[in-house]
């Protein structure tokens, strides 16, 4: 069947393809299964970017798709649904602590809710998660 290569703008990099095949979509580094996701500032990466190409790829996809990530295991339409929902929440949750005057050491002292403390991982643990979202945002 034919393939798309799509990209979303700003996301692990300024450079991220997306290819959708016949119920496959290859996401490339824009997702680490059951990680925080590495968003390299540095060479044009966003997690702004990030959260938008993923509910994109999400509004895309069908129930039965298979996606494959840069890192880590196939995942299926809810699982990435999930991994969206981790980069909404807790990008929301700290960009809300931090208008509330809380410096970003404050942030990563006290860290994310409960429910999100199991996505931190040797690449990218939750500290770093936490100071890349104010990194970008500010």
């Amino acid at each position: 069947g034919d393939v798309e290569a799509v990209h979303f703008g700003p996301g692990h990099t300024n450079g991220d393809l997306v290819l959708f095949f016949d119920g496959l979509v290859v996401l490339g580094d824009l997702v680490w299964t059951g990680s925080f996701p590495y968003v390299d500032i540095h060479n044009g990466g966003s997690v702004a970017g990030l959260e938008v190409a993923i509910r994109q790829i999400i509004l895309r996809s069908k129930p039965g798709d298979k996606f494959i990530p840069g890192h880590g295991n196939v995942m299926n339409l809810n699982e990435l649904k999930e991994y969206h929902e981790m980069i909404d929440s807790t990008r929301t949750y700290v960009q809300q602590e931090h208008l509330k005057g809380k410096a970003v050491d404050e942030i990563v002292q006290t860290g994310l809710p409960d429910v999100w403390k199991g996505w931190s991982s040797d690449l990218v643990p939750e500290d770093v998660w936490i100071k890349t979202i104010l990194a970008h945002d500010e």
